[in-house]
């Protein structure tokens, strides 16, 4: 897992990155990752269908918005 971090906004924040091929079993743990070691407040992201509802159902429970252009599918 690759994860880069970017600080871009003048208080307290970074940018996430992490990419994983679309798969329905991987995506949801590079999501728990993100959410359990680094705080995330948001997804942008997955963007394939397989990789997002299992990433989404774990979104709901945890609260957190996702962003995404695959949710209409």
């Amino acid at each position: 897992m690759n994860i880069n971090y970017m600080a871009f906004l003048p208080f307290s924040s970074c940018l996430v990155f992490s990419y994983a091929t679309c798969s329905g079993s991987k995506s949801p743990g590079l999501a728990a990752d993100m959410h359990f070691k680094h705080s995330v407040i948001a997804f942008i992201g997955p963007a394939c269908a397989f990789a997002l509802e299992p990433v989404a159902q774990l979104a709901d429970y945890w609260n957190t918005p996702i962003i995404t252009g695959m949710g209409d599918q």
